[in-house]
C-alpha cells in the first residue's frame, strides 16, 4: 500500500502545527485587531447579542432532536 501513502513534506517547507495557529497570533493580525475594553461595553448591545445568541442555539437544539 505504498502507493496510497501522501508525499511526506520537506522539512524546510512545512506550515505551523494547527495548534500553534489557533493560539499564537501571526504578525498580521495584531495590526488588524482591535481590543475590545470592558469599561466600554454597551450592556444593552451585550444583552441583545447574548438573547440573540440563546435563540439560535435553542433553534439548532431543536432541528438536531428532530427526529427524520
Amino acid at each position: 500500500m505504498a502507493f496510497a501513502q501522501p508525499e511526506p513534506a520537506p522539512r524546510g517547507e512545512t506550515a505551523p502545527e494547527p495548534s500553534q495557529t489557533a493560539t499564537e497570533p501571526s504578525e498580521e493580525g495584531t495590526e488588524r485587531q482591535i481590543k475590545a475594553s470592558p469599561g466600554k461595553a454597551d450592556p444593552r448591545a451585550v444583552a441583545d447579542r447574548v438573547y440573540d445568541l440563546m435563540k439560535e442555539e435553542l433553534s439548532l437544539g431543536r432541528l438536531r432532536s428532530k427526529p427524520w
